[in-house]
């Protein structure tokens, strides 16, 4: 971890300093892009990451892209932005309790705010045509992380429904959904997920195919922080160490605005 906190500052520092250059170009632009971020949890010290939960959703917002070196048809430069991003999930599961049976279904949103710092390769290929390459963090902020669960409860007496909502965010016995997404392979039970750090940090690796002002792009995005840490117990009273990290794939359109030459 002190590797890749080494990486990201010598990322950061770098393109402040690159700022600090002549540019030859401003790009302004606007995104939309359609994501899907994916929950990766580990149970244990020597366990793999497993996937978990797929949120499928949508970001929009503006990035701010300059050019500091140009050397024949490449140019060198920096990226960054605001963006908006809305994720959302479905999970199903049915459980039999003794004399009545429970659907549980639970919707899970997320909206976060997110700030990416990138560095960029473009080559032009032909004219007004560019593949570019995208390699940097992305520092991403937690506005809201709630989830609803319903359970419609199946007995002689007829269906009852209950919901719930949890504030994933907070750490509370009346805010713990002790559901997951992610059940332990052998003892079927469910960790407690809650508390979940609002701050992320991903690193991300992407390109792009660009003629004249329209770009289409795909990249990645690999989670470096664990959201969050907590020990359960299994019905063998065996306890388990749950982390949990988030990645994230995206693919969509950015339009760049007119070009504007750099006043310096």
């Amino acid at each position: 971890m002190k590797k890749i906190s080494a990486l990201l500052l010598i990322i950061l520092v770098s393109s402040f300093v690159a700022r600090a250059q002549m540019p030859k170009r401003n790009h302004f632009a606007i995104q939309i892009m359609y994501d899907q971020s994916k929950e990766k949890n580990r149970l244990g010290s020597d366990a793999s990451f497993r996937q978990a939960e797929k949120q499928k959703g949508t970001s929009v917002g503006f990035l701010y892209e300059f050019d500091f070196k140009k050397w024949r048809s490449v140019d060198i430069g920096f990226e960054t932005g605001l963006t908006y991003l809305y994720h959302r999930a479905k999970t199903s599961d049915t459980r039999i309790n003794g004399a009545f049976q429970s659907n549980y279904t639970v919707v899970h949103k997320r909206h976060d705010i997110a700030l990416p710092l990138r560095l960029v390769y473009r080559q032009l290929i032909a004219r007004d045509t560019y593949l570019t390459f995208y390699f940097g963090p992305q520092f991403v902020f937690s506005a809201s992380n709630k989830a609803v669960e319903t359970e419609k409860r199946l007995s002689a007496q007829g269906q009852q429904e209950y919901n719930t909502t949890y504030n994933l965010l907070k750490n509370g016995d009346d805010d713990k959904l002790l559901r997951s997404y992610v059940k332990d392979d052998v003892e079927n039970q469910a960790p407690v997920y809650s508390n979940v750090k609002p701050f992320n940090v991903q690193l991300g690796l992407g390109g792009s195919f660009q003629f004249h002002q329209i770009q289409i792009r795909a990249g990645y995005e690999w989670g470096l922080t664990n959201l969050f840490t907590n020990t359960y117990t299994a019905t063998s009273l065996k306890s388990w160490q749950l982390t949990n990290r988030v990645d994230q794939w995206y693919v969509g359109l950015v339009l760049f605005l007119p070009e504007k030459k750099a006043q310096w």
